[in-house]
């Protein structure tokens, strides 16, 4: 772990050069609240305003630098004096002791000197408050200045104020010019929605989302050293992929991509790992998180957390067994303390989640089932994937060296073994990280590894009768490049499923016409191949030069399908004919013949080694317009044991998204790190719609996809 940055949870702790060199994102925000402080002049009646955002998005920082900004104002600061209280104010427990703490804050300045004396002079006066108030009103007026209040955590202090002393402060604030306040909450102000409440619609309210993408790293370049930068650059420039994948687990929560920081220096690192430490970090704050909640209120974030997804009132009850009218209370506290966040519908039954992603994400690794630890680790490998550079087979290096040094649990260094070939790597890499991962696994989880390219190729040259061998040329391959190496030896075996599978269907109804002597049809039919398939197509391939003699002896009009199934097995890299084939049904719109096809394969199919395949034909499936098809797979009872929507949630959130109006309250359990990505999914969808739309004479245009299925991302 590198130097350790200062501040993380208190920025009022960083020394002012160092924070200020920090601070490098939402400066927007920043200069549109010191417009709106500024905009009144010192006679003019100020606005007031509360900035709300999550923990860790920034609003302490904010704060800090509006005071900053507003002390160094030459133009201003002979009457405008900014005061920033400590983030947490224990001991500011009524109103009176809000001007004592304000007095304390201004005695350092001239004129204010002996304020707090005072008002200390007075405190057994039967109007306390009103005294203190008054005496520091009269103190501004006799120096003509203006404070601004900078106040963390506003929302608690509100809540220590008795109601009369609301409605008190409420008039201050309405009637002088002397204070204006700029506060900070992490909880959604109750009081400013109730219509009987001292401060309804009384400040301005401005939310805090969570970092881009472009902000995020603009972020992590303003941190640390200089020598921590230079590191910071090479992480950026060679995988910008592992900042993507955990800022969007987390939201863009400032805080959390600060703790980040320092694992993204290390260089041996990965997604997987760095999850695992930064949740290590995040632990103790939420744990205590979860140990201040009553009983009932821990019994409802532990459904909420599990389901992941957003629940309604009634899941959460029968998840919990308990009354849905004390969930329903219960909710509106949790929501109150900004613990649970809403998602109002189209109808009386809202929806809830955990207001803070990671704070779920942490929860379902730390105490999650099995089943849900496994789905926040798919999520972690689709979204690297889908954002990954040809870096993997560094990472492969990376990941093998620390299975030879036995620091990964297993489960992790088979996940991470099936994220990075699912991803695809040279064979000889692949070859050596599944034989490794499958030596380092316990004799339980070696089954779950499928074997490597490599183990497949000398499996199929070990299957071939003996008049076929060998199926690769040994010296063509020591010739070729990593591309051509893959697409050579993978093209080879799904050639031959294809033949084969083909022969299945074709070749035995055939071999009728020659039973009968149907010598005619069958002359017409070989004569027919041997017009449009050229030897030359294969002769890279002695196993399957020889295949084909034997193939041309056999069957008529096996062609075009070959020729329809390679095109489609080589631009998507397919290992499973039967899918293939269904994917060409769906192109052809022969729907209810793709559909069987599928549905004959599922039950010997492994969707975990095929997730690339199947999520480019359910993609096809939600151009072709099938949605009615896709959303069985995803929601009927039939379907539930192969859990697609688990293993495939972006596309389940696109068909959703397809589906309209009708289901749009059931989009709106989707979890905001998959925004994007089912954008992308569906903007990929109208690429094939587009293709599939085609005049019947126009020539098939294969869409370019943008980190889809054909790039087999792993499932989820």
């Amino acid at each position: 772990m590198n130097e350790t940055l200062g501040g993380i949870y208190n920025p009022q702790a960083i020394p002012e050069n160092e924070f200020l060199g920090r601070y490098s994102v939402r400066l927007e925000l920043t200069d549109k609240l010191l417009r709106m402080i500024l905009a009144s002049g010192a006679e003019d009646d100020p606005e007031h305003t509360i900035v709300q955002g999550q923990r860790g998005q920034g609003k302490s920082s904010l704060l800090r630098r509006i005071q900053i900004a507003l002390r160094d104002n030459q133009e201003t600061c002979d009457w405008l004096i900014p005061l920033l209280f400590r983030e947490e104010l224990y001991g500011v427990t009524s109103l009176c002791r809000l001007w004592e703490e304000a007095a304390t804050l201004l005695c350092g300045r001239p004129g204010f000197e002996g304020l707090p004396d005072a008002i200390e002079s007075v405190w057994e006066t039967p109007h306390y408050e009103k005294d203190c108030y008054l005496m520091l009103d009269r103190a501004l007026a006799d120096q003509g200045v203006r404070l601004v209040l900078l106040i963390d955590n506003i929302g608690d202090l509100f809540g220590k104020l008795k109601r009369p002393e609301q409605q008190r402060l409420r008039e201050i604030l309405h009637t002088t010019k002397r204070i204006q306040i700029v506060g900070a909450s992490t909880a959604m102000l109750e009081q400013h929605y109730d219509h009987g409440a001292p401060f309804y619609q009384f400040f301005r309210e401005i939310n805090l989302p969570g970092l881009s993408g472009e902000e995020a790293l603009t972020l992590l370049r303003h941190l640390g050293t200089p020598e921590q930068q230079a590191r910071m650059e090479e992480v950026i420039s060679q995988t910008p992929e592992r900042i993507e994948t955990l800022r969007r687990l987390t939201a863009g929560v400032p805080r959390t991509l600060v703790l980040l920081f320092e694992i993204l220096l290390d260089r041996d690192g990965n997604a997987f790992r760095d999850l695992e430490l930064l949740l290590d970090r995040v632990t103790p704050l939420y744990k205590h998180r979860m140990d201040d909640l009553p009983t009932q209120q821990q019994a409802i974030v532990d459904a909420v957390a599990l389901g992941w997804d957003a629940l309604s009132t009634g899941e959460i009850a029968r998840a919990t067994r308990l009354p849905s009218k004390q969930v329903a209370a219960q909710l509106k506290q949790l929501e109150r303390s900004n613990v649970i966040h809403r998602e109002p519908t189209s109808t009386k039954n809202n929806l809830y989640r955990l207001a803070e992603r990671f704070f779920n994400i942490w929860y379902l690794m730390r105490h999650g089932r099995p089943g849900d630890r496994r789905r926040a680790l798919w999520l972690v490998r689709f979204l690297e994937i889908w954002c990954s550079p040809d870096d993997l087979r560094e990472r492969a290096f990376g990941h093998l060296a620390m299975l030879a040094d036995a620091l990964l649990a297993p489960e992790h260094a088979w996940f991470m073994t099936e994220a990075l070939r699912g991803a695809g790597l040279d064979l000889d890499t692949e070859d050596r990280l599944v034989k490794a991962t499958r030596e380092y696994l316990p004799e339980d989880l070696r089954g779950h590894l499928g074997p490597s390219i490599a183990e497949l190729v000398e499996e199929r040259e070990s299957d071939l009768p003996s008049d076929f061998r060998p199926l690769f040329d040994r010296e063509r391959m020591a010739a070729m490049d990593r591309p051509e190496l893959i697409e050579y030896v993978t093209n080879a075996s799904k050639l031959l499923d294809e033949i084969v599978s083909t022969m299945t269907a074709i070749v035995t109804p055939m071999l009728g016409h020659l039973e009968r002597g149907d010598l005619d049809a069958e002359s017409a039919h070989l004569e027919m191949l041997e017009d449009l398939v050229a030897p030359e197509r294969y002769d890279i391939y002695p196993g399957i030069v020889e295949f084909r003699k034997w193939m041309v002896r056999r069957t008529a009009d096996i062609r075009n399908s070959i020729l329809e199934l390679n095109s489609m097995l080589r631009k998507f890299s397919i290992r499973d004919t039967v899918l293939a084939l269904a994917m060409l049904r769906v192109w052809g719109q022969e729907f209810t013949e793709a559909f069987e096809m599928l549905e004959s394969r599922l039950a010997s199919l492994d969707l975990d080694a095929e997730a690339s395949v199947i999520t480019l034909l359910l993609t096809l499936l939600l151009a072709a317009e099938q949605t009615a098809y896709v959303r069985r797979l995803f929601e009927d009872e039939a379907f539930a044991a192969y859990r697609f929507k688990d293993r495939f949630k972006p596309h389940y959130f696109a068909l959703l998204a397809e589906l309209g109006e009708s289901r749009a309250d059931d989009f709106k359990r989707m979890g905001p790190e998959l925004a994007q990505t089912v954008e992308e999914i569906r903007a990929n969808v109208v690429q094939w719609r587009k293709s599939m739309d085609r005049p019947p004479d126009q020539p098939v245009k294969v869409p370019r996809l943008e980190k889809t299925g054909n790039d087999k991302q792993p499932s989820l």
